[in-house]
């Protein structure tokens, strides 16, 4: 019994230990990128994972780009109008898919394992950010012309208000 479990321990110590796989280098490097995020983008706020392996970029609280690393690739993704994602689809068919996402049809995500430019990178940031300033701007008016429209209905409750009540004193003195 103690020659099995000695070789037991054995087979145990032989075991290989796995090294892990060296990181391929793609240029940009994510660091480039949030270098350019944060020279570029003065109210953009980079918020990074473990091991600066991984970032997430707000804007006033507002998700707009999340980039993620692993050994062959990174992973952008990020936000932009479906209709003006038709260019970005013709160009790189293998690299741009649609993110299943519970807070819109605007996400997209971008792998790049070192096939796409520094430039178009930069541009998918740069339309990401516009497209959340765009849709705030759009929240804004939304609210904005609610606002007025309660006002405007305010103000027409209290006109006919006062009309029934000169009408009711007008009435009052007829009598």
């Amino acid at each position: 019994v103690e020659q099995v479990a000695e070789t037991q321990e054995e087979v145990k110590e032989e075991k290989p230990v796995k090294e892990p796989k060296p990181k391929k280098v793609i240029t940009p490097s994510i660091e480039v990128l949030a270098e350019y995020i944060k020279s570029n983008f003065e109210d953009a706020m980079i918020v990074y994972g473990k091991e600066n392996k991984s970032y997430r970029v707000f804007r006033k609280k507002k998700l707009f780009l999340i980039v993620q690393s692993t050994n062959n690739d990174y992973r952008i993704t990020f936000q932009r109008k479906p209709i003006s994602m038709a260019q970005l689809l013709i160009k790189y068919p293998k690299f741009i898919t649609k993110v299943n996402s519970p807070q819109g049809e605007q996400w997209f995500k971008i792998v790049n394992k070192g096939d796409i430019y520094e430039e178009e990178l930069k541009a998918i940031i740069r339309f990401s950010y516009k497209y959340l300033i765009d849709e705030e701007k759009k929240a804004l008016a939304k609210k904005q012309k609610a606002k007025e429209k309660a006002l405007a209905k305010k103000a027409a409750l209290k006109a006919k208000e006062k009309a029934k009540r000169t009408e009711s004193k007008s009435n009052k003195s007829y009598s």
